[in-house]
């Protein structure tokens, strides 16, 4: 039997808005949905847990910008989060950009603008869950990683 850890990494972004965690910790991840416009706005995904629950978060965030959703296919998974955050309007640190890149596509939402992070990950192993700070757009950003 196959051993596998599930870590939490990151929180990348400001200070502001309220904390925002999965309530099941997360197996596979099986969408993302991404609110955008001049900076990530708010994110919701649907996750299955290691008893193949599925479950999808509130939408942690808000804003009026455009949706998109991202439906991962069999065997596809997210293999890097990268973007940038920074100041935008009066708030002082919030994400401003998104990279998802899975074993299939790569999206890019917002505007880069501000410090960099990455989070790529290797050796088969997948991001399949998110964590963050978000009030009226979206604060701060982390991921889970099933090794």
């Amino acid at each position: 039997m196959q051993s596998t850890s599930l870590v939490k990494a990151g929180l990348w972004g400001g200070q502001g808005g309220s904390p925002q965690d999965v309530d099941v910790l997360p197996e596979r991840l099986t969408s993302m949905t991404i609110r955008s416009g001049d900076v990530i706005e708010a994110i919701q995904f649907t996750y299955v847990d290691t008893d193949g629950n599925e479950y999808t978060t509130d939408l942690w965030g808000g804003g009026n910008g455009s949706f998109t959703k991202i439906d991962l296919g069999e065997g596809e998974y997210v293999k890097e989060i990268s973007g940038t955050y920074g100041p935008y309007d009066n708030v002082l640190n919030l994400i401003t950009s998104l990279n998802v890149t899975t074993n299939v596509a790569s999206f890019s939402f917002g505007n880069a603008q501000g410090n960099t992070f990455s989070i790529p990950v290797e050796n088969g192993a997948q991001i399949v869950g998110f964590y963050g700070r978000s009030g009226w757009l979206l604060d701060a950003i982390g991921v889970y990683i099933h090794a």
